[in-house]
């Protein structure tokens, strides 16, 4: 099986390293073949190929911006474990809710980095008081984030 990312810019979607190689993003998966094999297309390896398409594509256009569509595919359900999906989280912090990882958002006032979870300095709003530092480094919920 080959997974390959097409962009329209260029085809293929590849950049030229320092050494003056062409690094592609395709996965070539070999399977059925028995003992040695690469097993079977999953989400994982959806994941891995995607996060190397995304380096492959900042090395290739550094001051654009990628949209990625995948086809019909059953990993189109698939997301890291540490992805911002919202069926995944609490309403409020802690609990039991994977660690996500931090975010950036563009608005009106430029750049900006969003941790989710609780870090020292951080505050609750409604008292001005710090976190508590049992929440230090647990994840804050969607109401927090949402709040930011």
């Amino acid at each position: 099986m080959v997974s390959e990312f097409l962009c329209a810019a260029i085809g293929r979607l590849s950049y030229i390293d320092s050494n003056q190689q062409r690094v592609y993003a395709t996965e070539i998966i070999q399977y059925g073949s028995g003992k040695g094999d690469d097993r079977w297309w999953n989400a994982d390896k959806m994941v891995q190929q995607t996060q190397k398409a995304i380096r492959i594509f900042n090395q290739a256009f550094p001051n654009d911006i990628a949209v990625f569509a995948f086809d019909n595919s059953s990993g189109h359900a698939s997301k890291a474990p540490n992805a911002l999906v919202a069926q995944r989280m609490n309403l409020g912090p802690g609990g039991k809710q994977p660690v996500i990882q931090d975010t950036e958002f563009y608005s009106a006032d430029g750049r900006h980095h969003q941790s989710m979870v609780f870090q020292r300095g951080d505050i609750i709003w409604e008292t001005n008081e710090p976190i508590p530092e049992g929440l230090i480094g647990k994840p804050k919920g969607m109401k927090r984030i949402l709040q930011e």
